[in-house]
């Protein structure tokens, strides 16, 4: 079954929010907070790839480490998008 829904990448050019009637310098300002925070997420994302592996071959040890890494790295991500929501509504 294929899929008729188009499929978007999560890359910085494509996580634009509905930013509206912003001024230009806070649109900025909140694009490069989303852009870091895929940032985050991208690099947590290949800590847990790596973590796989590691685990896998029975480096138990530096698999947690790394797994670890990566929740610390999903929490920045989730602290950015936290940010540039919060810059766009005034808060």
């Amino acid at each position: 079954m294929a899929c008729t829904l188009p499929c978007i990448a999560l890359t910085p050019k494509n996580v634009l929010f509905s930013i509206g009637r912003v001024p230009l310098e806070m649109q900025s300002e909140e694009l490069m907070m989303q852009q870091r925070a895929v940032q985050a997420l991208e690099e947590s994302t290949r800590s847990l790839e790596v973590a796989d592996q590691l685990f896998r071959v029975g480096n138990y040890r530096e698999a947690e480490r790394l797994r670890n890494e990566a929740r610390e790295q999903r929490k920045v991500s989730v602290r950015l998008l936290s940010q540039a929501l919060h810059s766009r509504r005034g808060h």
